[in-house]
């Protein structure tokens, strides 16, 4: 998840999450909002939900 969230703030995006940070290496973002594929104007948040399982 440390992957997105890398990518979306160097796209100029600010991203928030409700995810332990101590987890953030081992999880995947398996959703955001808006969805992927929607455009956002840059600088709006992007809000991702991260799992432990595949």
């Amino acid at each position: 998840m440390t992957e997105a969230i890398d990518e979306l703030e160097a796209a100029g995006f600010t991203v928030s999450y409700e995810f332990p940070d101590l987890f953030l290496g081992l999880a995947t973002a398996k959703e955001q909002s808006p969805a992927a594929g929607e455009l956002a104007p840059r600088g709006s948040s992007v809000r991702l939900v991260g799992s432990l399982t595949q």
